[in-house]
């Protein structure tokens, strides 16, 4: 969840996406598998019925960057990304999008806007579409502060944490103790909040997140051999670290560029103990 083709949804638009997706998940998973889904549990969309402000006045003690400063800067660079616009002017991606826009992912301050927790959403999906939760864990991120220009204008937190939510498809499945050793079990295993750094600056257009939040999902959940599948493949981070724990995977991306990318990315991975993989060239690639 959070790709750029989601931003403009309404809500309702956005529920019905994720009941299609999670239909299509259920549909590929064989009984006894699972499928996790990492998501930023917070997120606002305009309700109408809302009253509108008055809003508090917001004072910070970071210089502002206004909606004239923004248009001056996306005339000066037309094709720029809201990434790249944000560097040009010392601010966020998030800021670039609200002087934009009008409105803010979380905050919302130029219309009325309902908070809702979007893993509530999910579950439902998921339900109806035949997985039952079997496990919630939270990824501890880095405070926002530490890796981006944009801290929050109002009295929200930041985000520094996402969800993993683990569905599983009714049907066998192992459980095997021997897949961790005592320390990992002690450590994260068996632990709730999972404490991971942040990729530490994220320029791609896909969103990226640390190659050990999806090695531990993988090696919790299959074993050397089995198929892992990441249906937004992104940069690649899901299947170079299935590739690297000796699984078969499959990477689809709607983005061309990302497919092809993602799968030079995970051709490059070496299992420590395997003979080096074929070079990209001689490896098979379906790309489309």
């Amino acid at each position: 969840m959070g790709k750029p083709y989601e931003r403009d949804l309404s809500l309702r638009s956005w529920t019905e996406l994720v009941h299609e997706l999670l239909t299509l998940h259920a549909q590929v998973l064989r009984p006894g598998a699972f499928a996790v889904v990492n998501i930023a549990d917070m997120r606002t969309w305009p309700d109408p019925d809302l009253p509108p402000g008055p809003y508090a006045e917001i004072r910070s003690r970071q210089g502002g960057v206004t909606a004239a400063d923004v248009a001056a800067a996306r005339r000066a660079h037309p094709d720029a990304s809201e990434k790249e616009i944000g560097r040009l002017l010392g601010c966020s991606d998030q800021t670039v999008a609200r002087r934009e826009k009008g409105s803010a992912h979380r905050t919302g301050r130029r219309a009325p806007t309902r908070v809702l927790r979007t893993s509530a959403i999910v579950e439902e999906a998921a339900s109806a579409a035949g997985l039952y939760l079997y496990d919630h864990r939270v990824w501890s991120k880095t405070p926002a502060w530490r890796n981006n220009a944009w801290t929050a204008s109002s009295y929200r937190a930041v985000d520094e944490w996402e969800h993993l939510l683990f569905f599983h498809k009714p049907g066998p499945f192992v459980h095997d103790r021997n897949r961790l050793d005592h320390h990992e079990w002690a450590e994260w295993g068996s632990r709730g909040i999972w404490k991971i750094p942040s990729v530490g600056r994220n320029d791609d257009d896909a969103p990226r997140f640390p190659h050990e939040l999806a090695a531990r999902v993988i090696r919790l959940l299959t074993e050397p051999g089995q198929l892992v599948l990441d249906p937004f493949v992104g940069t690649g981070t899901t299947t170079a670290a299935a590739h690297l724990l000796e699984r078969r995977w499959i990477g689809v991306d709607i983005n061309p560029d990302n497919a092809e990318a993602a799968l030079d990315h995970t051709l490059m991975q070496r299992p420590a103990d395997r003979t080096p993989a074929p070079d990209a060239p001689n490896a098979d690639r379906v790309v489309h």
